[in-house]
């Protein structure tokens, strides 16, 4: 992939980049963070207005999942704080302004979707302007 860059990197060392990405790539890490905005900011950071982010985690949703929590493998406090579906995951995107792409398959109990990034909302002040 001559035309590409890649960067692997740790959670600190993306917090100094400030060049966005067309493509970001966070697997089994939401699960571990204790400060979700401070996540999504970063996300939405790195990725640029109209390209993706495909993010991976335990699903709590799935129906492979065992029905006692307590016996699923990732399921794992204190490691594992914070716990997943579909909807909520949905959800959680959509307020740092990422819209829900699709959601890939996966034979486990994994979860497996791609989102795109919105271009900014307006500001009050651009919204003011409009009506005038």
């Amino acid at each position: 992939f001559p035309k590409c860059q890649f960067l692997v990197s740790s959670y600190d060392q993306l917090q100094a980049i400030d060049e966005p990405f067309d493509f970001v790539f966070s697997s089994e890490v939401i699960e571990h963070v204790g400060d979700l905005d401070a996540y999504l900011n970063l996300l939405s950071n790195l990725t640029r207005e109209g390209k993706f982010a495909y993010i991976t985690t335990p699903d709590m949703g799935s129906p492979n999942r065992p029905a006692n929590v307590l016996e699923w493998g990732p399921f794992g406090p204190p490691q594992h704080i914070q716990y997943f579906n579909e909807s909520n995951l949905r959800l959680l995107f959509e307020r740092y302004n990422f819209c829900f792409v699709r959601k890939l398959p996966d034979k486990r109990t994994g979860l497996k979707v791609i989102f795109r990034k919105l271009c900014s909302p307006p500001t009050t002040d651009d919204t003011v302007a409009e009506q005038y």
